[in-house]
């Protein structure tokens, strides 16, 4: 899901907010946000942690 540039920008163009964009790859692709900060996130495959 949202794995090439194309498909992002179609989404972008589409109105959908980058932040969105962001949320739906790390739910389509199973990533864990184990660290947030509004600087920079540290994610982790889901590996049954």
């Amino acid at each position: 899901m949202l794995e090439t540039s194309e498909e992002r920008v179609r989404l972008l163009k589409a109105g959908i907010f980058g932040k969105t964009i962001e949320r739906l790859y790390l739910i389509g692709n199973n990533f864990k946000v184990v660290n947030y900060s509004t600087a920079r996130s540290s994610i982790k495959k889901k590996k049954g942690y």
